[in-house]
């Protein structure tokens, strides 16, 4: 399984996310106190809710994605199940992942580039960044065979 990472810079990602008061938080976003009270003595965030006067960004995402996570599972087994598959802090975004029930496991979801917006040098460092030195040939080979295909259309 490859990495998935979760949203510290989730200011930028969310920029309606300020500081902000417990009770704010769970005025603006809805959440039941007594979840959030449930949540917080299993250790499912990365803080004690009860002991935070003002929360920051990061914070609230992880709020935010356990609250949706359990929402829509609508079980404790599963859902604990999912969150053990990924690490703490849980300030991921479920626009970014996904968890697949094939492969068991947290992913990411795909995000559509256009290729013309990076140089051939940004693109293949890219590419060779997670490969082993035996595979950086043969992954070379592909790209330069997929931009031809490309150039040809």
């Amino acid at each position: 399984m490859h990495k998935i990472y979760n949203n510290y810079d989730s200011q930028s990602l969310f920029p309606e996310l300020q500081f902000t008061t417990k009770d704010n938080v769970l005025k603006n976003y809805n959440f039941l106190e007594s979840n959030i009270s449930k949540w917080n003595k299993l250790s499912y965030f990365s803080f004690d809710f009860d002991n935070i006067n003002e929360f920051e960004s990061h914070q609230i995402q992880e709020i935010i994605f356990i609250n949706k996570l359990f929402l829509n599972c609508k079980n404790d087994t599963v859902t604990n199940y999912m969150l053990n598959k990924l690490q703490k802090p849980y300030s991921y975004n479920f626009e970014e992942i996904y968890f697949d029930i094939f492969d068991d496991e947290w992913k990411e979801l795909p995000v559509e580039t256009n290729i013309s917006d990076y140089s051939f040098d940004e693109i293949l460092n890219e590419l060779l960044d997670d490969c082993k030195e035996e595979e950086k040939i043969e992954v070379i080979s592909d790209y330069i065979t997929e931009l031809s295909s490309r150039l040809k259309e």
